[in-house]
């Protein structure tokens, strides 16, 4: 959190209080191709998601997944700039990693490899 607020060990902070919507959607920009690697995405950051009160457009949130830091961008959230996401039915969308490379159209792939789609706005992952 100190991190996050760019403060140091004996920072002065002021706390007000702040009620925040409810939230609907949120959109996550991964930080590394590490990403790709995780089976059920969506799984894991609902379970790393629990550590969290609230999300606020632009802030970038680190999860631990198989002894790995894994960092996300929060690239949008719905209704707000911020949102509260406890006890929330939340859709989720995760954009392409930095730095991914989409392969070439004329790799083929082996029965039952990995096969990412990426578009413009959103990443999926299908096992063929």
């Amino acid at each position: 959190m100190m991190r996050q607020l760019h403060l140091s060990e004996g920072d002065f902070v002021r706390i007000t209080y702040s009620s925040l919507p409810s939230a609907t959607y949120a959109k996550f920009k991964p930080q590394s191709t590490d990403f790709l690697a995780i089976s059920n995405p969506r799984a894991m950051l609902e379970v790393e998601l629990r550590k969290f009160a609230c999300l606020t457009k632009g802030d970038i949130i680190a999860v631990q997944y198989n002894d790995q830091l894994l960092e996300f961008l929060v690239m949008e959230v719905k209704p707000g700039n911020a949102v509260a996401i406890i006890e929330c039915d939340m859709n989720v969308e995760f954009d392409a990693p930095e730095g991914y490379v989409e392969p070439s159209s004329s790799t083929e792939t082996a029965s039952n490899s990995k096969v990412i789609v990426v578009s413009s706005t959103s990443y999926y992952s299908t096992v063929i």
